[in-house]
């Protein structure tokens, strides 16, 4: 995930789709005080299962374990799970499942494993907590995601529409087909209510990236406050060739920007990543927005000093403009394969039309590596700039440059692909490799990304280069930026380079990893977009 994901709309959906998961603080339930969803004593977290096909002793075994962690102030006496697993479609395939727990110390938690025998496919689970003094049912739409507070009224003076369940996948005709379960958590009916499905692949770097998206009708786009329906889904178009894995929402323009923007699943990428989003206007006037996630460590080793970064983003008139920046720091270092809870407020935020959010963090695993004095900054010249950031070498000789390029040009680029080279002491390159940014850049917009070389280990300096298209008039007229790290950033018109070398840049002094998905909420209509 390293890198700018822009559904354009994200992740972007343009502004786009909504980013990717809901959780809870250890102290505060996420979704404490929420419209419809009453204030919950203990969170469900840890959710997996396995599957054993057959042994001498059963057949289609499912074995799910998971936590109960009581995040009230008091003993939780009597605690019992009731385990419900359920298919695409919200029909019960097995359960319930039962296990009593006893009783469970405030900011304590408690394994539980239930196992059923001849358990088909399921795609999502329901478990009903019980301890005395009251109930609580958590659910999930997935079968590997962790599940949220079922809500116990309905959300006032709204439309809420979210799929509850799909049974879809590629046809015959590898079209995107099957059928999908929506429901309106909302007291106001569902209209207009349309489907989106977006397409996920990987880059060479293996990193999440969109590649294609529909949107369309969903049945007669009408939902009654409260009620669910099941809709058959035919997806115009082939499926990409290069699809790893897809995901379904249900929008609904009477929803609030917030509702919109929650949501998402982890794609269990080899890199840090954030879903299950949550986002809630509060305050006396909403000038506030609550915001929590789950933050997942798909990296092999464990990560330190973790900051969620979030920019916040105005499309107004069709500038894009950066309204607000928020930093959540973890409080402890996350281990591989770890997923954990983040919340947190962000003060006085004005209107907005997305946001994009980034990871910086550090391995303990990147070489010492020197850096200028001064951070590198753009010359603001009315030309393309480049700027490399940051650059660390991780233990395996994997060198990474974090880097951005702004457009000073009074018109946009397009086609823009930047060229890293690894030096060594005489200057001539050991290393390089090229980095496509798929979307133009309008005038004053900047974008950043991540450049990725396998086994860059020995060199001296490094340096850069942008060939891109201008867009002036319509026309195309080819352009190349030269550039540097440090504090000098490339800058450059149409002309080419002077071909005299560059001296090598100092190898700089370890610095977080970055790594950059771009948000905003679901634009609803028009025809897939593929690359």
């Amino acid at each position: 995930m390293n890198g700018k994901r822009v559904v354009k709309r994200e992740w972007r959906w343009t502004v786009g789709l909504a980013a990717l998961c809901a959780s809870w603080i250890a102290a505060a339930p996420l979704f404490s005080g929420e419209e419809g969803i009453e204030e919950t004593r203990v969170v469900i977290e840890k959710w997996v299962y396995s599957r054993e096909r057959k042994t001498i002793t059963s057949s289609n075994r499912v074995i799910a374990n998971f936590n109960v962690k009581n995040v009230s102030g008091k003993v939780l006496e009597g605690v019992s799970v009731q385990v419900t697993l359920i298919s695409g479609l919200g029909e019960k395939v097995a359960g319930p499942l039962k296990q009593d727990l006893g009783s469970i110390k405030p900011q304590a938690s408690a394994a539980a494993q239930v196992s059923a025998n001849l358990v088909p496919a399921f795609g999502a689970y329901e478990i009903v907590v019980s301890y005395q003094g009251g109930t609580e049912t958590w659910y999930s739409n997935s079968d590997t995601a962790n599940p949220q507070p079922k809500p116990k009224g309905l959300a006032q003076n709204t439309a809420r529409v979210v799929v509850v369940g799909q049974e879809v996948g590629p046809d015959k005709a590898n079209q995107l087909a099957g059928q999908v379960r929506v429901r309106n958590e909302g007291s106001l009916e569902a209209k207009d209510v349309k489907l989106q499905v977006i397409y996920w692949g990987e880059d060479k770097a293996g990193k999440k990236v969109k590649i294609g998206e529909w949107t369309g009708p969903l049945g007669n786009g009408r939902i009654p406050p409260g009620k669910e329906q099941t809709f058959p889904v035919k997806v115009p178009g082939r499926v990409p060739v290069a699809m790893k894995t897809f995901e379904i929402r249900a929008l609904c323009p009477e929803a609030a920007l917030e509702t919109q923007m929650s949501g998402g699943e982890f794609a269990n990428i080899k890199d840090l990543e954030a879903a299950h989003w949550k986002f809630k206007r509060v305050g006396d006037k909403q000038q506030d927005l609550e915001v929590s996630c789950e933050v997942r460590n798909g990296l092999n080793v464990e990560v330190r000093d973790v900051r969620l970064n979030i920019d916040f983003i105005s499309n107004e008139n069709g500038k894009r403009t950066k309204v607000k920046s928020h930093a959540h720091v973890l409080s402890a270092p996350l281990k591989s394969g770890e997923v954990v809870p983040a919340t947190f407020t962000v003060q006085g935020l004005p209107k907005y039309d997305g946001y994009e959010c980034s990871f910086d963090f550090g391995t303990g695993e990147a070489q010492a590596i020197e850096k200028k004095p001064a951070a590198p900054q753009f010359r603001n010249q009315a030309a393309v700039e480049v700027l490399i950031k940051e650059v660390t070498t991780a233990a395996d000789g994997t060198v990474l440059a974090v880097c951005s390029a702004r457009n000073g040009l009074s018109h946009q680029v397009r086609d823009m692909v930047v060229t890293f080279r690894l030096l060594k002491q005489d200057g001539s390159v050991l290393k390089q490799a090229e980095k496509k940014l798929e979307d133009p850049l309008l005038p004053g917009e900047e974008a950043s990304f991540v450049v990725r070389i396998s086994d860059g280990r020995g060199f001296a300096g490094y340096d850069s280069q942008v060939a891109f298209v201008h867009g002036k008039n319509g026309g195309a007229t080819p352009g190349v930026a030269q550039g540097t790290a440090g504090p000098q950033a490339s800058a450059a018109e149409a002309q080419p380079p002077a071909p005299a070398a560059q001296a090598p840049q100092p190898v700089a002094q370890p610095a977080p990893r970055k790594q950059t998905v771009e948000t905003g909420p679901p634009v609803p209509g028009g025809p897939m977009d593929l690359p």
